[in-house]
C-alpha cells in the first residue's frame, strides 16, 4: 500500500482503492457520532439588541466574542436562527463595554466641571486638560442634557480628583 494511500483526503481526491474507502468510511462514521449542538439563537439575540441598545456597536460586540461581524449582524436581525453552542455562549457572555470615543450622556461630569468652575478655574485651563476646545467644553456647559464621549468623562473625573481631591469624591 502506497504511505499517501489510506486517509479521507486521498479519497476526496479522487482515488477508490479499498484503504481510501475504508478511511473514508471511517471518517464519515466519526462525523455522524460527533454531536454538533446547535442552540435557538432567540436568547442570544435578546442579549445582543440590549448591548446595542446600551450603545454597545456591532463590531465592537464581534470583537469581544471573537466571532465573524456578520454572525452578529444576521442574529440581531433575525436571519440567523440557530448558533453553535460555543457562539452563543461566547454572546452571551459579553457585558455593556463603552469604546472611548462613544458619545453618553454625562451630568455627573458636567457637574464636575461647574464645580471646577465654582472653585476659580476657567474654561480654557479645563479644556487644555481634558484635551478638547475651549467651545467643545462651552457646549458641554451649556447643554439641558450633557453629552460627552467616554473619553472625555473619564478624564473629568481624573481631571476633578487631581484638582478637588477629596471634594470630587462626594459628586
Amino acid at each position: 500500500m502506497d504511505p499517501s494511500h489510506g486517509t479521507r483526503s486521498t479519497y476526496r481526491l479522487g482515488c477508490r482503492c479499498a484503504s481510501c474507502r475504508a478511511a473514508s468510511a471511517h471518517s464519515r462514521h466519526l462525523y455522524r457520532r460527533q454531536i454538533v449542538r446547535h442552540v435557538d439563537a432567540s436568547p442570544v439575540r435578546r442579549h445582543l439588541t440590549s448591548l446595542t441598545v446600551a450603545g454597545v456597536g456591532v463590531r465592537q460586540l464581534a470583537a469581544l466574542a471573537v466571532v465573524a461581524e456578520r454572525t452578529v449582524r444576521d442574529t440581531l436581525h433575525g436571519t440567523r436562527t440557530r448558533l453553535l453552542a460555543s457562539t452563543a455562549g461566547r454572546l452571551l457572555a459579553l457585558r455593556p463595554i463603552l469604546a472611548p470615543g462613544q458619545v453618553v450622556e454625562s451630568s455627573d461630569a458636567a457637574a464636575l466641571l461647574r464645580a471646577l468652575l465654582d472653585e476659580g478655574y476657567t474654561r480654557s485651563q479645563m479644556a487644555r486638560g481634558l484635551g478638547i476646545d475651549d467651545s467643545s467644553l462651552r457646549r458641554i456647559l451649556t447643554a439641558p442634557t450633557p453629552r460627552m464621549r467616554v473619553r472625555v468623562a473619564l478624564r473629568t473625573h481624573a481631571l476633578a480628583e487631581a484638582l478637588l481631591g477629596n471634594e470630587a469624591d462626594a459628586w
